[in-house]
């Protein structure tokens, strides 16, 4: 389970970017412990807040060609 709190604002620029960056880093430890073998191009996201929860919501699309 993600430990961020969206609900809480951060003051100062870098306190923002501090947190995205742990909830970046906490998706990809969970992409790669939960779906490593999946190959997916992500075309789109979006990411709402409904009914105090928030939820994640991903377009993407199989991978053809190997990645450079």
């Amino acid at each position: 389970m993600l430990q961020f709190n969206l609900l809480v604002p951060a003051h100062t620029d870098e306190e923002i970017k501090e947190d995205l960056k742990n909830l970046l880093g906490q998706l990809i430890a969970r992409k790669k412990r939960h779906f490593s073998s999946y190959k997916r191009l992500i075309l789109d996201f979006e990411l709402k807040n409904q009914d105090n929860d928030f939820h994640l919501f991903v377009v993407s699309a199989p991978v053809t060609k190997p990645l450079k």
